[in-house]
Formats: C-alpha cells, structure tokens, sequence
C-alpha cells in the first residue's frame, strides 16, 4: 500500500467514524444551535488538535499500553462517563437567556481534553492504529499519513455538525422549542455513555 491508497483507506474510515453521531457531534450540534459558528470554532479546533494528538499517541504505542492495562482502561473510561453526563446535564439544563449569555461553548482546551477521555475516540484511535500501520512503509511516514488524513476528514464533518445546529436554530424560535432540544441532546449524550463504555463487570 503506498502513501495515496493509505490516505484514501484511513480517510474513508475516519468519515465512517467521526461523521456518525456520536459524543462530540451531538455536542458540536448543540453549540451551534446555542451559541453560532463563531462562538462554537475554539471547540472544533480543540477537538482537531485533541484528536490529533491522541491519534498520534496510539500510533507510537500509547494505546496498546492503555488497552494492556485494565485498571487505566477502566478509570479511562469512568473519567469519560462522568465528564459525559456533566455535559449532558450542562446542554440539557441551558436556557435561552443563560446560552447567548451566561453561557459558554466549550474552550479550545475543554474540546481537546475531552477527546482523551472520551472512548469513542480511543476507539478510533486505536482501531487506526492497529489496522493502518503499513509494516512495509516506515513508521513515521505511516503515522503522518494516518494522522493528516484522519484530520482532512475530521475538517469536513466537524463544521458540518456545528451548520446542522445552527440550521436546526432556524425552527428553534422559542424558548419551549430550544429547551426541548437541548435536553433531547443532552438526553442522547447521555444515553450514549451505555453504548461507549465497555466496562468489565
């Protein structure tokens, strides 16, 4: 596999992964709706640079580490579940008043520290990892290639998450339509804990 065909493979997993809904989308279609496109980029860029770079962890071995290690595995994974339903009580309680505000979309460093906590992410760190390092290309030119591709595809889906917020705000035109929203969405937040973390019981 050259460097093109590795590309194209990982861009096209990344695009099945982080386009689905998913923690982070569902988040990013809240903050658009509540707070627009502009208030809501520090959260995409932390969330590019915060992926990136766990990406770039579990390719130099960090994520066989965490998976080889059942007790960091599992605080891993409970660090997640509970910063998952704070969020999901922070989207469901907002108010209107409170979003254009009081209120506040996640910060670059919030965005980029949830994605290492966060177990869809390892996830898809993980399985890039183990199905796309080439042992017949060099490690580092895999890696780069991995990582710049997962991030184009990342750059796509991401805004279009925020836009569909802020398209759904259009029809949000009362305070009664946007608080059904908001805790439909942090609702879903919250149920996904269930099917992203994998605990040993």
């Amino acid at each position: 596999m050259n460097a093109i065909e590795l590309a194209a493979a990982v861009f096209a997993f990344a695009a099945a992964t982080a386009w689905t809904p998913g923690p982070n989308n569902m988040m990013l279609a809240a903050s658009g709706a509540n707070f627009g496109f502009l208030r809501s980029l520090p959260h995409q860029a932390g969330i590019v640079f915060g992926m990136g770079a766990l990406l770039a962890l579990c390719l130099a071995g960090f994520g066989a580490v965490v998976q080889a290690a059942p007790r960091l595995h599992v605080a891993l994974q409970l660090a997640g579940a509970a910063w998952l339903l704070w969020l999901a009580w922070r989207i469901a309680t907002a108010r209107r008043a409170e979003a254009r505000v009081q209120g506040r979309p996640l910060t670059f460093f919030e965005a980029a520290g949830f994605q290492f906590v966060n177990p869809k992410s390892w996830t898809m760190g993980v399985g890039a990892a183990g199905a796309f390092l080439d042992p017949a290309m060099p490690p580092l030119l895999a890696s780069l290639v991995i990582v710049l591709a997962f991030l184009s595809a990342s750059c796509i889906g991401i805004p279009a998450w925020v836009a569909f917020g802020i398209g759904i705000a259009r029809v949000l035109d009362t305070d009664r339509r946007l608080r059904i929203f908001n805790v439909s969405m942090g609702l879903l937040l919250a149920g996904s804990v269930v099917f992203i973390v994998d605990l040993p019981l």
